[in-house]
């Protein structure tokens, strides 16, 4: 699913198929995750998931084709993991 998909998915569940709204809405949630995340850190939303800020610190990397290395700059970057009701979505039903 993309994002056009999202927002048509979103739009016919609650907002009558006005994409506009639904695209308004989506928006409005993903600024305001990012937003928050990089401002305190992380966002949890319970069931779901956890948004993380982690900060990894500059090293050195290696080519794995041609084995040159060279120096990688320190970066922040977020990890995601996944909330107990969303990750009971993705196990096979029982038998």
């Amino acid at each position: 699913m993309n994002k056009g998909e999202l927002i048509a998915a979103i739009a016919e569940r609650y907002y009558f198929g006005n994409k506009a709204e639904a695209e308004r809405a989506l928006k409005a949630v993903t600024d305001t995750i990012a937003a928050e995340t990089a401002r305190v850190g992380r966002v949890a939303i319970s069931g779901f998931g956890i948004f993380e800020k982690l900060h990894r610190e500059a090293r050195t990397v290696r080519n794995p084709k041609t084995g040159a290395r060279k120096d990688a700059e320190a970066k922040d970057y977020v990890r995601f993991r996944i909330g107990t009701r969303f990750e009971s979505r993705l196990e096979p039903p029982e038998k």
